[in-house]
């Protein structure tokens, strides 16, 4: 079985995390047609997005994955 859909799965979440952080620490506005996003949706995006990364990277490294 090939890993490549994971390393790439894996680095389109790492990088929505990563874009999650820039507006955590930079904090400017996203608005949604009239309403304005909080930046706690932001620290959620980034722990799920961090998350989800770091479980398609971990599953590249698992022997018991590959049977």
């Amino acid at each position: 079985m090939s890993k490549a859909p994971l390393y790439v799965a894996g680095t389109i979440f790492g990088f929505a995390a990563l874009v999650h952080l820039y507006r955590i620490f930079n904090h400017f506005n996203v608005v949604v047609g009239t309403t304005e996003i909080p930046t706690s949706a932001n620290i959620i995006g980034a722990i799920v997005f961090g998350a989800l990364s770091l479980w398609m990277f971990a599953s590249t490294c698992c022997t018991r994955c590959s049977r």
